[in-house]
């Protein structure tokens, strides 16, 4: 168990990619929601739950994450010289 008491379980699979600009973390601190993942067309190993799309089809939805990043504590915004 982690300090908190709660198990976790940590898996490191790669499974997508996602980039952000430096700048609209830089300005804005925080950078918070639901982003689509870029991902290869097959992952070797994976298949996707079919039963979620419905009628046998092929899941069309994208792959995504939900993620929080802030700086903490913020950093200084440059000064106009």
């Amino acid at each position: 168990p982690d300090p908190s008491g709660q198990m976790r379980k940590v898996e490191k699979r790669w499974l997508g990619s996602i980039q952000f600009p430096f700048h609209t973390l830089y300005t804005t601190g925080r950078i918070d929601g639901t982003f689509e993942l870029d991902c290869p067309p097959h992952h070797i190993g994976y298949t996707r739950d079919t039963k979620a799309g419905g009628g046998g089809k092929k899941d069309r939805r994208p792959t995504t994450i939900q993620l929080c990043i802030a700086l903490d504590p913020p950093l200084p915004q440059p000064s106009a010289s």
